[in-house]
């Protein structure tokens, strides 16, 4: 199995349909909408946004959740360790959102807050029975509590389950994770955009994945619904860094390399306030 820092590419086949992006010149949205810390819902939201994730889940396998898990596993070379690294997976949590969105979900996809978190991430509320769980349980840390214990992935072999193996020096705890003070410091430092994706990538983001563990630190990971939660979170760092002057700041690769599997220019993900976007994040 891949690690997420590996080169070695899997060889899945992906059944998700692969969509040609149109995007007019200044394309502007009829509306914009927030994306907040998981917290700051309401309880009914919060329910809505995990309801539409197990209707996904629940349906005939492979079903689209599961085809998520395997476009990641597929196309891991070129969305990691690349500069395609954000704009990528910027693109991906957009088709996850809507994905939330076709299944009933009343919010845009949320993030957690895991910098705010870091000095103790496993008492973050999401870590709860009643959220998304607690550690992994026996020889293969399966997680077996949270609404999503009963979801078997498909991919990579089919009746599987998604594990964490926290790392802390206590059992059940989490080693610390990067702070809000070394984001900041990392987005304020970094003049160009192969500094801070290369600072970024290896370090916070990096961090979260093999904190939690077991299948979470491999390209399996979009089968826990943290995955998604972690990425928006990353995807909000990449925002606020763009809005330090740097929306445009891409290399030392082309802002015109497609991002595949979707055939779209990396540049296409620059604006989160243009189509197909149309989102921002709480507390920027």
């Amino acid at each position: 199995m891949k690690r997420l820092l590996s080169g070695v590419v899997a060889a899945a086949t992906i059944l998700l349909t692969s969509t040609i992006f149109v995007q007019p010149a200044d394309a502007k949205c009829a509306s914009i909408l927030t994306r907040h810390e998981i917290r700051e819902l309401s309880d009914a939201d919060r329910q809505s946004f995990f309801d539409a994730v197990k209707k996904m889940q629940g349906e005939k396998q492979p079903n689209q959740f599961d085809e998520f898990i395997n476009q990641h596993i597929t196309y891991s070379t070129q969305a990691h360790g690349v500069p395609a690294f954000l704009p990528w997976h910027r693109e991906y949590l957009r088709r996850f959102d809507q994905a939330l969105r076709d299944h009933g979900s009343a919010v845009p996809l949320p993030y957690w807050d895991w910098a705010a978190d870091s000095q103790a991430p496993e008492t973050a509320p999401i870590f709860h029975p009643d959220w998304l769980g607690t550690n992994g349980k026996g020889h293969n840390y399966c997680v077996a509590d949270g609404q999503f214990s009963n979801y078997k992935p498909y991919y990579p072999t089919p009746n599987g389950c998604f594990s964490r193996r926290f790392d802390g020096d206590t059992p059940g705890t989490i080693g610390a994770l990067y702070s809000t003070d070394f984001v900041a410091e990392l987005q304020a430092s970094s003049k160009d955009y192969d500094t801070f994706r290369r600072g970024y990538e290896g370090t916070a983001h990096a961090r979260v994945h093999n904190a939690i563990g077991s299948s979470f630190s491999y390209m399996t990971s979009p089968a826990d619904l943290i995955f998604w939660l972690h990425h928006s979170l990353v995807d909000k760092h990449w925002a606020e860094w763009q809005a330090l002057g740097h929306t445009n700041d891409y290399g030392p690769t082309s802002p015109d390399e497609k991002l595949v599997p979707w055939d779209i220019p990396a540049k296409a993900t620059f604006d989160t306030t243009a189509e197909p976007y149309c989102y921002v994040y709480s507390n920027m």
